[in-house]
């Protein structure tokens, strides 16, 4: 009987042994799987993190390069050429006046919608100069100054634009036309104009606009009456 007991407890024993290892062998297992998968865990982090990197640089890249990407558009009505003979010569193209140091040639809109930026407007053109005709990209940046770049946006001509007086014309005139009274005097208030003639006019009405004084029937007829003057002017008269 003795014997029975041992040889039981002795198997009993080993059993006991054997769950032991095989509970170890699990427990390595998932250890060995947690680390896996942990390790891939961080690979995965890293590579979304160089993506990330990777494309903040084009972003940067892309801001830095007056050629890229812009948000809104605007139709140009139709195309048109203007020629400078000398560096001195003015063009006019889309109702804006450009000069352009040490250019000798004629710019050709291609009548392919403007893209509009926060600060600057780019629309393709075709230029013919000493190095032939070739399409390029116009810039007007808003601080008034004015680039020409080939497709790959290297600067080819750095110059200046100002709007024509017809411009301004048409500017005043949907200004006094389509806004309020108290977003005439915020916007004026921080406006220049070019020519003399719609300064003063554009001056007139912001003083009006801003009195407190006049009237809001008063200033409707001094807002029609400079109207009636810029329609003038438009006309030629």
């Amino acid at each position: 009987m003795k014997k029975v007991l041992l040889i039981v407890s002795l198997l009993a024993n080993v059993a006991l042994v054997g769950a032991l290892i095989y509970t170890n062998t699990e427990i390595q297992k998932l250890d060995d799987q947690r680390e896996s998968l942990t390790i891939a865990n961080d690979q995965y982090k890293r590579k979304l993190d160089g993506a990330e990197t990777e494309e903040s640089e084009i972003g940067s890249t892309s801001d830095s390069n007056v050629s890229m990407n812009n948000d809104s558009v605007e139709s140009i009505p139709e195309s048109s050429t203007s020629s400078a003979d000398n560096s001195s010569d003015s063009i006019e193209l889309h109702n804006h006046l450009y000069h352009f140091d040490d250019f000798s040639g004629t710019i050709e809109e291609t009548g392919e919608p403007a893209h509009m930026s926060e600060h600057f407007t780019r629309s393709s053109v075709t230029i013919s100069d000493s190095n032939g005709t070739y399409n390029a990209t116009l810039f007007d940046n808003n601080d008034g100054t004015a680039q020409i770049t080939d497709l790959d946006g290297n600067i080819l001509y750095s110059g200046s634009w100002k709007p024509t007086k017809a411009f301004e014309i048409l500017s005043l005139k949907s200004s006094l036309q389509n806004s309020t009274r108290n977003d005439l005097v915020a916007s004026f208030a921080q406006r220049s104009w070019n020519d003399p003639e719609i300064a003063r006019l554009a001056q007139t009405a912001l003083e009006n606009a801003s009195a407190q004084n006049i009237s809001n029937e008063q200033w409707q007829q001094i807002s029609n009456d400079i109207i009636k003057q810029l329609e003038t002017m438009e006309n030629g008269n």
